[in-house]
């Protein structure tokens, strides 16, 4: 059997039938068929036939449907073809042409056109360097890449695979925007993936593919169960070494059910494991064992700090340092980054301040459906000012270059009918703009990022997008210059990963802006305090230099009356920053609740810190409702605790009292140094120990073993070494305790 492909005109010059005919019957023959010319206005002319043997028409569309400029006429008008293209281009013909001999060739010889090259920036360059220096061939080792948003783990990830000399690459993630993000790349036709083929996780399409000598991609759901993947597959693997890449692997890709399927593929052969994620690296090496490499961490401060010709690759004998000028040139398009803190509107706040304590909404009721006429006031401040401009576009503007089709994304709590009515409500005020509800009923992880960038060139001035989680990651939008979070709390991790949409380089844009929403300004919102504590981690020996150093990378604003964005001076950060309340506040936001909430062993630690005598009654209680809780029914069918679950939340409020009380402890040890010191004095002392029993709830023994390695011990420092400055304490009065006062503080 010889089929033949066909390009045929038709009577627009930008449309063209693709399509096949089966046994060496003519394309001219086909179009006469009463059943095909019935259909069409038209006869189709000849532009060019292919004898291909054995290759029908659905690799060939395939192929082409990949390109910016081709568009299935069937999707656009609804007719029953799908063997009409349209060709955007000055010269459709040729170019289409171009496009089916690629296809072609694709098809017959595995090797893609090149049309892109990947020139590392250092960073990546740098840690597929430490990586393939670890991994010698000789066993399987782990290595957790701790990879901030937006350093590029995909091209990294894609670089190190042909690096490496290996023949296959698994990606796997649970969010699936991830997996998406590969194929979309290697559909660029970069150099490093020309003789990439991308499959699924089918034993035949593997086959194929290694018999052309192509390397392999399987592109592996975490959703899939473990007992659907092809045994034979499992079983061709387990004869090659492969990289294995779990991305954004904190979310969703630690669980029982995607270990399982996870490790399906890690345990057949030797391979490299690389677990990459921007944020919670602990929770994403939940359950994994092996040869685990210590983690390479990349953070955004360092890629600015690059880009400036500074930090650590730059320093003497670093990575960088025979060549600095040209590696500081491949970071000229990491998007500098300004932080505005921007409180309610004085008219919304006096309306606020007429209902009851009892009535008066959180952000999260604000946002609820019923209050359309308080968003109302809200999107005219934040998104469409048109009397003053002092919204976030104007002040962006203003401040900054601004960009053609500018968009900014706004995350609101809530449920898809909460973000339904804002976008409702925002259309009625500026009908101009583009407005996009981005949430499940309408979009997935892997296509939200694509209709995004189609609805923005499709045209219109400006576009919001409003979600509630939905484009947290592995969403990569030039045209966003802004990113508003308006939730009060929540994770860390995920608050980092929102901000971070506006990072992505493009559009000439040079400055990407995060407004954080609140009705207190003066409190460091969730990303300011990931910031500060990762600074710290860096070098915590010196914190004071940390917090000057994130000042240094970074612009901090504020609103001002007439609503300009006026720039906060060092000694205000300073003071801002490390206040004690926000030293508190930072330390509960980077508490590692998922990773205790997730930890396989919590249900024993809750049941030590409750069976110990250093533990009060009320602590006990809320960690018996916990404890039952994550024996119930309803946690065995999730896997994990829910972390809204009302005595999750009480366990939650708890842990945070260890926060709240830390000062007290370094009253209690003046001359140590570390919070950990602290506890392990006062854990010595009985006088010491039940006082600080009686203002926690829970021992200093039992922080120390059970519930320290959920804190982040940079911020519990910090609050100590502020504390050794101050004179007042919080929450320890002498005349208050039982115990006599001797040997109580060491001063």
């Amino acid at each position: 059997m010889n089929n033949i492909i066909y390009i045929g005109s038709t009577d627009n010059p930008n449309k063209f039938h693709v399509g096949m005919t089966s046994n060496n019957r003519s394309p001219f023959l086909r179009w006469q068929d009463a059943d095909y010319r019935g259909k069409l206005p038209y006869l189709p002319g000849k532009v060019k036939f292919y004898s291909v043997g054995n290759l029908r028409d659905e690799p060939i569309h395939q192929y082409i449907m990949k390109d910016s400029n081709v568009y299935s006429v069937k999707k656009e008008e609804g007719i029953s073809s799908d063997e009409i293209f349209r060709v955007d281009d000055t010269n459709p013909t040729e170019y289409l042409i171009n496009l089916v001999d690629e296809a072609l060739n694709f098809n017959a010889t595995g090797i893609r056109p090149v049309d892109k090259f990947f020139s590392a920036r250092p960073h990546q360059a740098w840690v597929n360097q430490v990586i393939l220096d670890r991994f010698d061939g000789d066993k399987t080792i782990v290595q957790p890449l701790n990879l901030c948003a937006r350093f590029g783990k995909t091209l990294q990830a894609l670089s190190l695979f042909k690096d490496s000399g290996l023949e296959v690459m698994v990606v796997a993630a649970h969010w699936l925007a991830a997996n998406q993000s590969f194929i979309d790349t290697v559909d660029q036709k970069f150099d490093i993936t020309s003789d990439v083929a991308v499959i699924k996780p089918d034993y035949d399409q593997f086959k194929s593919a290694i018999d052309k000598g192509q390397r392999v991609l399987i592109d592996v759901s975490l959703h899939k169960d473990a007992e659907k993947i092809d045994p034979r597959l499992i079983s061709a693997l387990s004869v090659y070494k492969k990289l294995i890449y779990i991305d954004e692997a904190d979310y969703g890709a630690w669980t029982t059910s995607s270990r399982d399927t996870a490790s399906k593929f890690i345990n057949s052969g030797i391979n490299l494991v690389c677990i990459a994620t921007g944020t919670n690296i602990d929770r994403a090496l939940i359950g994994e064992s092996g040869h685990i490499e210590e983690p390479i961490t990349v953070s955004y401060l360092d890629l600015i700090e690059a880009k400036r010709g500074e930090g650590r690759l730059f320093q003497p004998g670093g990575f960088c340092s025979d060549n600095p000028v040209e590696w500081q040139n491949k970071l000229s398009d990491i998007v500098d980054v300004a932080v505005l803190n921007m409180d309610v509107s004085e008219d919304l706040v006096d309306d606020l301040n007429e209902l009851s304590d009892e009535k008066r909404p959180n952000m999260a009721k604000i946002f609820a459906k019923r209050n359309s006429h308080i968003q109302n006031k809200i999107i005219k401040s934040l998104l469409a000012d048109t009397d003053f401009g002092a919204d976030v576009f104007g002040m962006y503007s203003t401040q900054y270059e601004n960009i053609e089709h500018p968009a900014v994304m706004m995350f609101i709590p809530g449920k898809k009918s909460d973000v339904n009515n804002v976008v409702k409500v925002g259309k009625s005020i500026a009908p101009e703009y583009n407005w996009i509800a981005l949430h499940g009923d309408e979009h997935t992880n892997r296509t939200a990022e694509k209709y995004v960038k189609d609805v923005i060139a499709s045209g219109g001035e400006k576009t919001i997008i409003v979600s509630c989680s939905m484009g947290s990651r592995s969403f990569s939008v030039p045209n966003i210059v802004a990113v508003i979070n308006c939730k009060d709390g929540g994770s860390i991790g995920a608050a980092v990963q929102q901000a971070s949409r506006c990072f992505t380089p493009g559009c000439g844009k040079t400055t990407g802006l995060i407004v954080n929403y609140s009705f207190n300004t003066d409190t460091t919102s969730s990303f300011e305090s990931d910031l500060i504590s990762s600074a710290i981690e860096y070098d915590p020996t010196d914190s004071e230099g940390a917090v000057r150093r994130v000042y240094g990378l970074m612009n901090f604003y504020k609103k001002d009356e007439e609503g300009y964005m006026v720039s906060l001076s060092e000694t205000d950060f300073l003071e801002y920053v490390t206040s004690v309340d926000n030293l508190k506040n930072m330390g509960k936001a980077t508490i590692d609740m998922k990773g205790l909430i997730s930890n396989i062993d919590l249900l024993q630690i809750l049941q030590d810190i409750q069976i110990n005598s250093n533990t009060s009654k009320e602590w006990k209680g809320v960690i018996d409702k916990a404890v039952t809780y994550i024996k119930s029914d309803e946690v065995k069918e999730k896997g994990e605790p829910d972390e809204e679950n009302k005595s999750i939340r009480d366990l939650i409020k708890k842990i945070s009292s260890v926060v709240e009380s830390t000062s007290n402890v370094y009253y209690m040890a003046p001359n140590q140094n570390t919070f950990k010191e602290c506890l392990s004095e006062i854990a010595l002392n009985p006088n010491k120990n039940a006082e600080y029993t009686r203002l926690v709830g829970v021992g200093s023994d039992i922080v120390y073993n059970e519930i320290y390695q959920f804190l982040n011990p940079s911020i519990m420092d910090l609050i100590i070494a502020k504390a050794s400055k101050l004179d007042s304490m919080d929450n320890f009065a002498s005349s208050s305790s039982k115990h006599s006062s001797d040997n109580l503080f060491d001063l």
